[in-house]
């Protein structure tokens, strides 16, 4: 996904995307219900993945049936969008009804700039039944309740039972709908709930516990909730519900896993030698096919399943509220595991289960010293998490004072967005709180839809840095565990790239200085007077010794003399200014002519009577004495021209992987605010993308390993083109064939950019629009045109390669979004697709936004109090109330109620068609005016009498 997003303009309409959002996240049938209904299954699965509280279908039925407040039916199986909205908002009025018993608290402050939320809402539903304001409030009876609710809820008001009725008028606890009913007509069921939990530090099922009328005494994890079975989820290591105590000590036991396994494990295969393969004959290919699918079983069995095991032993002490005699067993289990890393190399100085000793194996030797570094740190955090497990009341070890920070600032963003929900809703409904510009529910309606299509720009590679803990504190967006471990993982990555950029430079530079103990058979033998040359295989010590002979030359790979004699120094001198130097062989030959007396006196050779052996050297050897010079010299330089492009490839690749990096860190937070307000018209009831990654939940497993050699081959695959071109020009064997190529490049460049000025001119001066100024002069320029690109577009063709390359290479690593087009990725329809890994990035974005969204973890509190408190807890009257409140204010929300008769799954919402329909329902409210001007004058006439 690109950095840079589009969503609505307008924040009401962005809660309205983020209402169906969340339906979507809770919905867990095959067929996605686009009437964005949640059912009793849906509710059930939650629970059981999110708490690992399995609780019997029947309290949930009952508990829907009283959260949803359907006003019609007792019976109704599922949670319509504006009921999760009503039950959403319940601690805001709780809080806002208790402003008046603590108005000198800043958190108390209502959302609305100091309205009183009460009176703004009761007021728009007056207005909207057209009941004129007076000093009297209207009577609360049967009648007004009616019109209210079929005004407000779109619901038949005479299918809604005289008991129903008779109970919302008892909850108000007054015969007039006034402030204070109203307000005690909406909170007065629910006021069990502790408000004070909203921003309390301990965890969701902890405030259940806390505010359940039977919940026990224990604080620990096994405390059971009435009518709750609690079933282990193992949250020690708990990925998808994120459950576990610290997501750091999970990575850093993920990566410490990666790493002691690649440092002791990986690549000590007994089934190559097991199995040997005939490398010399074809029909060898089965036998290396089969003994690599045995290797890969066997790296399944070290990781899939011995790691497997070895982590979950080592994670013991992640989970502080577990407490019993296996977690005690497992944690001393686990220190013993890490300190048997450790202590052998300060006792044995390698470890006792070490299969090699290569210490010449550097990737090898760095991942052990790694692993021992990790180990140290490792252990030290297991110490403190059992002493915080033995003394949690210690204050010696931190881990026993922690708080669950994360579920905290859920809590602080669920108050924060539960806010702007009603901040946001009356800025259309009663704009500037004025009286006067105050919008009717059929005018709310229209202007929602007016602005549905307004959109803006958000986000950015440097946005979410700027936003900061906005996002955790406001949004309630944070990283999920693997997320966070494949930031760590790119981050070892890119340390590991320029590790290696660094060893092949000094591996390069060390060949040069190690040539002084590399011979060849490049020797050159003559006696002091120059008169005598041999070639190396008739040289022995006896001949060599008997007729005065001198080693002159003794040239290695680099073309350095091996061997220093005084008398040859001035030799070996030349001879490296000569290869320090490449002047080429004519330059060479006419410095060699002018030097030729300093080299008589300080050799005592003649340098004419050297070069006069050339055609006798040639007779043994490839190339004259020059040409062999010049040579060694430019090998000499081979290896500098190979450092040059390490250092250039690997600093464009490192680039690379910053990027990458930084992109993926972004694209997180950008990608969940997109899916939750509709950015790029992303919809969650309506995305075909989203409904294919609810089926494969389990590709999120793959996320991290994709991290981690995703931005590698990223980094690698750019510093291989960036230095492979730059070496390519560099190399002098190479440079002259590709001189033509970049001259031709350079030629076609200025030529494209002469075109491009022409089309430039044609479209602005010869062109309006798709009509012609002056049709023979554009007629004979667009056939100019024509036949020059028959030759031009070859250039076109290649700039066209060379970007797609380019950004291909780019994003290898980005396994956060898809690279292809939903045109391209598909051979054929219906068909696979080719690209596919951005689906662990976005089912893993889903998994944890399901367990952990602010909206759904406060559904989730409501259901279990709802299933332990019983009846005690919220009744469908008060919920009805609840309904009337957030569909007045929120009018627009009604399109959901539309065709939910017989709860039809195909039920299409949320296009235009829908809207109108809704708009022209509220335009057929005469009746409900003429209703409300009957009640306001019954009333008024009561005041008189």
């Amino acid at each position: 996904m690109s950095l840079r997003m589009q969503w609505p303009a307008c924040p009401a309409v962005r809660d309205r995307f983020e209402f169906e959002y969340i339906s979507f996240l809770a919905q867990t049938q095959k067929k996605i219900r686009q009437n964005g209904t949640v059912s009793a299954d849906d509710v059930l699965a939650f629970l059981k993945s999110r708490h690992g509280v399995v609780v019997d279908k029947d309290l949930v039925l009952k508990a829907i049936q009283d959260l949803g407040g359907d006003p019609t039916s007792s019976e109704n199986e599922y949670l319509e969008i504006p009921m999760l909205v009503s039950i959403i908002l319940i601690p805001f009025l709780l809080e806002e009804n208790g402003k008046e018993q603590n108005e000198s608290s800043d958190d108390t402050k209502s959302s609305g700039d100091n309205e009183d939320i009460f009176e703004v809402v009761l007021a728009i539903i007056l207005d909207d039944l057209k009941i004129p304001v007076t000093s009297r409030p209207p009577t609360l009876d049967r009648d007004l309740i009616r019109a209210v609710i079929e005004k407000c809820t779109g619901t038949n008001s005479n299918e809604v039972s005289d008991e129903m009725l008779d109970s919302m008028i008892r909850l108000a606890g007054s015969d007039v709908l006034d402030r204070h009913s109203f307000a005690r007509a909406l909170t007065y069921d629910a006021k069990s709930y502790n408000v004070a939990m909203v921003t309390s530090p301990q965890s969701y099922f902890n405030d259940v516990k806390t505010m359940a009328s039977k919940s026990t005494t224990s604080s620990t994890e096994e405390s059971k909730l009435r009518n709750c079975k609690m079933v282990n989820t193992l949250s020690f290591i708990d990925m998808s519900g994120d459950t576990f105590q610290s997501d750091k000590y999970l990575v850093l036991l993920m990566v410490f896993t990666m790493v002691t396994y690649f440092a002791y494990i990986y690549g000590n295969y007994w089934i190559d030698e097991l199995i040997p393969c005939d490398m010399y004959y074809k029909q060898a290919t089965g036998c290396l096919i089969g003994r690599s699918v045995l290797n890969w079983l066997w790296i399944f069995i070290q990781l899939g399943c011995t790691g497997t095991f070895t982590f979950y032993v080592c994670s013991g002490g992640n989970n502080l509220f577990e407490r019993s005699k296996w977690m005690t067993c497992k944690q001393i289990v686990s220190m013993s595991i890490t300190a048997g890393l450790i202590i052998p190399f300060f006792v044995e100085e390698e470890n006792f289960f070490l299969t090699t000793t290569d210490s010449d194996n550097w990737l090898l030797v760095g991942a052990r010293y790694a692993s021992l570094s990790m180990a140290v740190v490792f252990l030290l955090v297991q110490i403190s998490n059992f002493g915080a497990y033995l003394y949690p009341n210690s204050k010696y070890f931190p881990a026993a004072r922690c708080t669950n920070k994360k579920e905290y600032e859920t809590k602080l963003a669920a108050r924060y967005k539960s806010k702007q929900i009603v901040k946001n809703a009356l800025s259309i409904r009663n704009p500037e709180g004025s009286h006067d510009k105050r919008l009717d529910s059929a005018d709310a309606i229209y202007e929602i839809q007016a602005k549905e299509d307004l959109q803006e720009p958000f986000g950015g590679l440097f946005w979410v840095w700027r936003q900061g803990k906005k996002l955790r504190e406001e949004h309630g967006i944070w990283y999920s565990v693997r997320t966070f471990a494949g930031v760590v993982v790119q981050f070892i990555g890119t340390i590991a790239f320029v590790l290696a950029i660094v060893y092949l430079i000094s591996r390069v530079g060390s060949s040069q200085k190690a040539g002084d103990e590399v011979y060849t058979a490049r020797h050159l033998y003559f006696n002091a007077s120059g008169s005598y040359l041999i070639r190396p295989s008739d040289v022995d010590p006896q001949y060599i010794s008997a007729n005065n002979l001198e080693l002159g030359y003794d040239f290695d790979d680099g073309g350095k003399l091996n061997t220093e004699t005084i008398r040859v120094r001035m030799t070996r001198s030349l001879i490296n200014l000569f290869i320090t130097a490449p002047y080429g062989l004519e330059t060479v030959e006419m410095f060699i002519d002018n030097i030729g007396d300093a080299f008589y006196n300080s050799t005592g050779i003649e340098l004419d009577r050297v070069l006069g052996y050339v055609d006798l050297y040639n007779s043994y050897y490839e190339g004259g004495f020059i040409d062999f010079v010049v040579n060694a010299g430019r090998e000499t330089f081979l290896d500098q021209d190979i450092i040059i492009c390490l250092i250039v490839g690997g600093a464009f690749g490192w680039f690379a992987m910053l990027w990458t990096q930084l992109a993926y860190y972004s694209s997180y937070w950008i990608g969940t605010l997109m899916l939750r307000h509709g950015g790029a018209g992303h919809f969650a009831l309506r995305n075909p993308f989203l409904a294919i990654l609810r089926t494969v939940p389990v590709s999120s497993a793959s996320l991290i390993g994709g991290a981690f050699w995703g931005i590698l081959f990223t980094g690698f695959l750019v510093s291989s083109i960036i230095g492979g071109t730059l070496f390519l020009i560099l190399w002098d064997e190479s440079y002259k064939y590709v001189a033509p190529i970049i001259a031709l490049l350079v030629g076609i460049a200025v030529t494209m950019c002469l075109r491009i000025l022409l089309v430039v001119y044609i479209d602005d001066y010869l062109y309006t629009a798709w009509y012609r100024k002056k049709p023979v002069i554009v007629t004979v320029l667009t056939v100019i045109m024509e036949l020059w690109n028959l030759a031009l577009s070859f250039g076109t063709i290649i700039g066209r390669s060379v970007k797609l390359i380019s950004i291909a290479c780019l994003h290898i690593g980005r396994i956060d979004t898809l690279f292809l087009a939903d045109n391209v990725n598909l051979l054929f329809r219906p068909g696979p697709l080719i690209d596919t890994y951005a689906n662990a990035f976005g089912c893993d974005m889903l998994i944890h936004e399901a367990h952990r969204h602010p909206f759904l973890e406060r559904l989730g509190v409501f259901y279990l109090l709802k299933i332990a408190n019983g009846d005690a807890f919220i009744s469908r009257p008060g919920s009805c109330w609840r309904l009337i409140f957030s569909l007045a204010l929120l009018p627009w929300l009604k399109r959901y109620r539309q065709g939910l008769e017989n709860n039809n799954p195909e039920e299409k919402i949320g296009n235009s068609e829908s809207t109108i329909l809704v708009v022209e329902e509220s335009r057929k409210g005469a009746a409900h005016e003429a209703a409300g001007k009957a009640i306001g004058e019954q009333g008024e006439a009561e005041w008189e009498c």
